[in-house]
């Protein structure tokens, strides 16, 4: 049955986003793909810049990449599902920026003045939210979207305090590594992560692997309980950047 898939997936191939093939697409890019918010910890949809100016981004993400797209409705129907998307890997996110006009007096302000930790920010931001500078635009990294689809090689489910996964190498390249990293947070007093990571040698194509992670995990005094799975990899011309939140039931006592 998986073969039968795997080849129904290569039949069908990637649907194009864009009218005009791009003769350049030289990787793929496997994740969830998400919408980018003004303001938002990482990944905004704006930038205000030392210019005194506020400039558009990208409209969505896939992990900590911005996705470019000329025509972004294309990319609309894919919001929030696992797709793999067909393109080129560039950097400096000051070749597609587009100014929108002066920032606001007081831009992200409140967001600023909240309480935030280190690992919830982006590098080219800090705790000043929403605010930059193109020399720290130009060291970020962005994706050339081309074509994408649906990825059907992943699965999960949440039963009894346990996670289970499932992941199926459709993308005909061997990742030398991959990681799966469960990511949990105390849920009492000052909140602090803590990452459980399985890793994979040697992730050949049509290979599935599966693992299973705790809900909960006991750490002296505190308990950390399961927020999302992070999957990481890289091949020559691949990459994967998923990271699927899979909140955790709890029973009634």
């Amino acid at each position: 049955m998986r073969k039968i898939i795997f080849l129904i997936w290569c039949m069908i191939g990637f649907i194009l986003a864009d009218a005009q093939p791009k003769p350049d697409a030289s990787m793929v890019f496997l994740g969830i793909l998400e919408q980018n918010q003004p303001k938002a910890l990482r990944n905004p949809s704006e930038y205000a810049l030392e210019d005194g100016c506020l400039y558009k981004t990208t409209d969505y993400r896939i992990g900590n990449t911005f996705i470019y797209h000329p025509n972004s409705k294309f990319l609309a129907p894919f919001v929030d599902k696992v797709v793999v998307l067909q393109g080129k890997m560039d950097k400096d996110l000051n070749q597609i920026i587009q100014k929108i006009g002066q920032t606001p007096e007081n831009y992200a302000q409140e967001e600023s003045m909240m309480q935030i930790r280190s690992d919830w920010v982006g590098p080219e931001t800090g705790f000043k939210i929403g605010h930059s500078t193109k020399a720290k635009l130009k060291a970020l990294n962005f994706f050339r979207c081309y074509s994408l689809q649906e990825y059907p090689g992943w699965k999960y489910r949440q039963q009894q305090g346990q996670i289970s996964i499932e992941f199926t190498n459709l993308l005909n390249q061997t990742m030398q590594e991959i990681q799966f990293i469960g990511h949990y947070e105390s849920d009492k007093g000052k909140p602090s992560p803590y990452y459980l990571t399985q890793q994979v040698s040697q992730f050949r194509p049509q290979q599935s692997i599966s693992l299973e992670f705790a809900g909960w995990i006991q750490l002296g005094s505190k308990i950390y309980e399961f927020k999302e799975i992070q999957v990481m990899g890289e091949a020559k011309l691949a990459k994967i950047e998923l990271q699927q939140p899979i909140p955790i039931e709890r029973e009634e006592e």
